[in-house]
């Protein structure tokens, strides 16, 4: 299964990996079917890649797939991605052109008496479809510069005055 590294999906994809290890190990230490650790690790794993595994769509397990079943296990990949981000509510808060002023991040040590937000204002220049908000790349009105990287819509809100 694929994830994005470092986000809550991607953590939880291997904390449950490492779970079913930690169970499966101490369920054959337990019956004392082997004392070693290092053999029981061994049958875990072996166990653990003989499963069929739900991310493979249910029928495979990480063993079975090859060069021949790889196909069939990047279609229902794509299949399940396309429902998981269906069930997402779709939270458009901006569409391209808009104005929009960009909000500073607060930090500890930030002053109360600092506006809230960035000198300008700023013209939505390209929407970013991502789930399960989308990201904005935005374009300071006077200088014509792009700002790098994109934004959420909690670090954006629209412009009241027109430049």
């Amino acid at each position: 299964m694929y994830a994005n590294k470092h986000t809550p999906h991607h953590t939880s994809f291997g904390e449950r990996i490492i779970l079913y290890l930690r169970k499966t190990i101490g369920r054959i230490q337990a019956h004392g079917q082997h004392r070693s650790a290092v053999h029981a690790v061994r049958i875990a794993v072996n166990s653990y890649n003989a499963t069929p595994n739900r991310a493979l769509g249910g029928k495979l397990a990480p063993r079975d797939v090859n060069d021949k079943t790889i196909g069939q296990v990047v279609k229902y990949q794509e299949i399940s991605q396309a429902e998981e981000a269906a069930t997402y509510p779709v939270i458009d808060k901006f569409k391209e052109g808009d104005l929009v002023r960009w909000r500073r991040a607060k930090t500890r040590f930030t002053k109360a008496n600092e506006p809230l937000f960035h000198p300008g204002i700023y013209r939505i220049i390209s929407i970013k479809p991502s789930v399960p908000t989308p990201s904005y790349v935005i374009q300071n009105i006077q200088s014509g510069v792009t700002v790098p990287g994109s934004f959420d819509f909690t670090q954006l809100e629209h412009a009241d005055d027109q430049p």
